[in-house]
């Protein structure tokens, strides 16, 4: 089982108990103020049960699809009903925070509840660096380039490696990336785009070779991997590549 697919769970337990935590060390001085304990009940367990449910219904989605990576969301392969899914779900809780700030009395009752005493001046900033939140997180969901993996290339042998490139599926006319001149004991890093799960081709030429070579990726690459690939030439030029990733 892999942790890392239920990811958001777990951010919704984190969740839960800091805000409670929250709530019982600061809840007193509302109280002070003239605000009722089931009032701010209700909207300690409203918001909580907000966040509660969208971490939920992105986790389910990934759990449900396999993916590793728990920031799948940002992909921008819309083809993924997954991918749309969660997309949709966080979209949807962002808009819905954007309105509940600007048009419910709640909500600068809930700062006062989260927000420390030593902070107390700046709760007039909350609408707005709410607002602010609620923008970057939008704009990540929609213009995030989507993932990149890097591919990391080192010549461990006397001979220079004029240039490598990567193909999915063999496609060497759209080759994403290609790396020229790795000197001998060298190395170079470039990244490739991502798009769906696929097999990746290598085709390289080296210097003492008329011809140039090719050699399968030995696993497929999703477009939720990251970490690294690690491609290296030996002392007798032999090619092995590594798979260094993180989420798979």
């Amino acid at each position: 089982m892999d942790v890392m697919q239920y990811a958001w769970f777990v951010v919704i337990a984190i969740g839960i108990v800091l805000s409670t935590l929250s709530k019982s060390r600061r809840q007193h001085r509302l109280v002070e103020t003239g605000v009722e304990h089931a009032h701010i009940n209700r909207i300690h367990g409203q918001v909580t049960v907000a966040m509660a449910v969208t971490a939920g219904l992105i986790g389910t989605n990934q759990a449900y699809a396999q993916i590793q990576n728990p920031f799948y969301i940002y992909s921008q392969n819309l083809d993924n009903i997954h991918v749309l899914i969660g997309k949709l779900v966080l979209a949807l809780f962002w808009l819905t925070f954007l309105v509940w700030v600007w048009a419910s009395k709640n909500f600068p009752i809930y700062v006062q509840l989260i927000l420390p005493k030593a902070f107390k001046r700046l709760e007039f900033l909350a609408k707005p660096v709410a607002t602010i939140c609620v923008v970057a997180g939008m704009g990540a969901l929609v213009l995030y380039p989507g993932n990149s993996l890097p591919v990391l290339v080192t010549n461990g042998s006397d001979q220079q490696v004029e240039w490598i490139q990567v193909a999915a599926n063999g496609d060497f006319a759209g080759a994403q990336q290609e790396l020229k001149s790795i000197a001998p004991n060298g190395k170079k890093v470039k990244n490739i785009r991502l798009d769906s799960e696929t097999q990746y081709t290598l085709k390289f030429k080296l210097a003492e070779r008329d011809k140039p070579l090719q050699a399968t990726v030995p696993f497929e690459i999703s477009e939720f991997s990251m970490g690294l690939i690690h491609v290296a030439f030996d002392e007798e030029m032999r090619l092995r590549v590594f798979d260094r990733r993180v989420f798979k």
